[in-house]
């Protein structure tokens, strides 16, 4: 469910001098509050509590053969409950968070929710990454991730009476692009260009 992250752009946890082997007092004051702000916005997945929230969630269901048949089978290594599916043809083995936004990741809760929101408060990638401290890739890698979980969820939507939408358009990236037959891009906001939510 999720999408692979290949592309890296610079961190923005580092400070233009952090190769200096003899920083400036101003620098090394600079640096030492600018990654205390970062571990305050970065916290250790396993430091955040969230474990504990996270094994408040029993599954309803295998994620990967939707059985109801399954067992309780050990924890991870930061003591998330572990669960093993009884279907002889599955099998598998996965976890509360197994098929949701927080899967495979090991950032906080908080901070998913943090991103979420700002994205959908019509913040911008690019600003979201700089008060988070990510490199931009990350953030365009995460909101990837976020149009993948929101993918086909309001095809089941059916609204009536009077409506207002109000949509966010979000370019993707240009190998992603549909292209016309001379090579050009289709002009406005078409949905070969652009996602929305």
């Amino acid at each position: 469910m999720c999408v692979k992250h290949t592309d890296r752009s610079q961190s923005r946890r580092v400070t233009p001098w952090d190769d200096n082997p003899e920083p400036t007092p101003s620098q090394r004051f600079i640096t030492q509050h600018y990654k205390e702000h970062y571990m305050q916005r970065h916290p250790k997945f396993d430091e955040t509590g969230e474990v504990e929230l996270i094994n408040t969630y029993v599954p309803l269901i295998c994620p990967y053969c939707k059985q109801n048949s399954f067992q309780k089978y050990g924890h991870t290594r930061i003591g998330v409950q572990r669960y093993k599916c009884k279907n002889t043809e599955c099998g598998q083995t996965f976890l509360p968070t197994t098929g949701t936004i927080f899967d495979e990741h090991r950032i906080s809760i908080s901070e998913w929710i943090e991103y979420c929101l700002n994205i959908f408060r019509n913040v911008t990638v690019n600003v979201d990454s700089w008060n988070n401290k990510n490199a931009f890739t990350t953030s365009r890698y995460w909101l990837e991730n976020l149009f993948l979980i929101l993918d086909e969820y309001q095809d089941k939507i059916i609204v009536s009476g009077r409506v207002w939408l109000n949509e966010t358009y979000y370019g993707i990236m240009l190998k992603d692009r549909t292209q016309n037959e001379d090579g050009t891009s289709p002009r406005g906001l078409s949905i070969l260009s652009t996602k929305n939510i």
